[in-house]
């Protein structure tokens, strides 16, 4: 067998330039397989990022529309109570309990279901009877028979020396009893002689004013009957029945008379 130099040269080139090729070749196919996985992740993680945003923004819609639910809800519940306040101002306190029930099953709203609350607890005391004992402590003028049932409506007005406010509505209600008494109205002045007050500035008051109505010291009992958490506070009871309770400024000889 004859070989030739020649031949011999070229095949042994053309596999010196497979061989340096394939590395090349194969290092392209790996990075293009390399590549397309890798597009994969960022499709994937682009979905993932539009959906987690689509999530939020579900979200975001729910909760806003929460928000102006709420607010909604908390706009009518202002609303609702400021009616419930104007049936106690016109004294219809059956209608105003009647619509506080219905409040208060409707609404649990922050800022205004505390103050239906107390208000429902103090209209309470309407209709509801006047205690067996009255708790009195001192009689600065008057006496026990000012508080026995009648027949006659009887004003009980509690008030505290130190009261701005009830020193501006004494004069008022002197001259009520002054104008109804003969027609058989009865008021009596209670106070606790709390915080600065004393009994010696009770009488001061008295001599003041020119106080003819009875004025005894209680020991608080009456006030939590009457549900008293803020003076002045005046009630109305006729024949042993509450038949009345508010602002002694909301009182009128009118409204009066319609009790005697």
């Amino acid at each position: 067998m004859v070989f030739h130099p020649l031949k011999i040269m070229t095949k042994s080139l053309k596999f010196r330039v497979v061989a340096f090729a394939l590395p090349t070749m194969l290092l392209g196919l790996n990075s293009l397989f390399s590549t397309e996985n890798a597009m994969i992740p960022k499709e994937t993680e682009l979905a993932y990022r539009v959906k987690a945003l689509e999530e939020r923004l579900e979200q975001l819609e729910k909760t806003l529309g929460q928000k102006n639910t709420k607010e909604e809800l908390e706009a009518r519940a202002r609303i609702d109570f400021s009616a419930i306040r104007a049936l106690v101002a016109e004294d219809k306190f059956d209608n105003a309990k009647s619509e506080l029930e219905r409040f208060l099953r409707s609404y649990d709203d922050p800022r205004t279901t505390p103050a239906a609350q107390s208000l429902a607890k103090e209209l309470s005391v309407i209709g509801s009877h006047v205690p067996a004992t009255w708790g009195i402590d001192k009689w600065f003028q008057g006496g026990e028979s000012a508080l026995k049932s009648r027949q006659e409506p009887t004003l009980l007005v509690f008030w505290e020396t130190w009261c701005v406010y009830c020193r501006q509505q004494l004069p008022e209600i002197q001259a009520l009893y002054e104008e109804l008494k003969a027609e058989g109205l009865e008021i009596v002045g209670l106070t606790t002689v709390s915080g600065s007050a004393t009994e010696r500035g009770v009488q001061k008051i008295i001599n003041r004013f020119n106080l003819s109505f009875p004025v005894a010291k209680e020991d608080g009992s009456i006030g939590k009957t009457f549900v008293v958490s803020g003076i002045p506070m005046a009630a109305v009871f006729k024949e042993g029945t509450i038949i009345w309770r508010g602002h002694p400024g909301r009182l009128t000889q009118k409204k009066i008379r319609s009790w005697l």
